[in-house]
């Protein structure tokens, strides 16, 4: 391989890791998105946050509720 094709996948690697954030840090970042709308009594904005199918479980209160559309 040639020098400067070395140098570019070098700084490629160096960049990518400093842009990308850790796993742990989005899940905070979405935790602490959704308790603000949450404590707003923003609707809409939960829905947007929340998995949109049937597959979507809320328990609350000894409440299951299955679907968006039921919450």
């Amino acid at each position: 391989m040639n020098r400067p094709l070395i140098v570019f996948l070098i700084a490629g690697v160096l960049v990518t890791g400093v842009v990308s954030a850790a796993p742990e840090d989005e899940v905070r970042a979405e935790l602490g998105n959704f308790i603000a709308v949450q404590n707003a009594h923003d609707f809409p904005a939960v829905r947007g946050l929340l998995h949109d199918g049937l597959s979507f479980l809320w328990v609350t209160h000894g409440i299951v509720i299955w679907s968006q559309d039921a919450l």
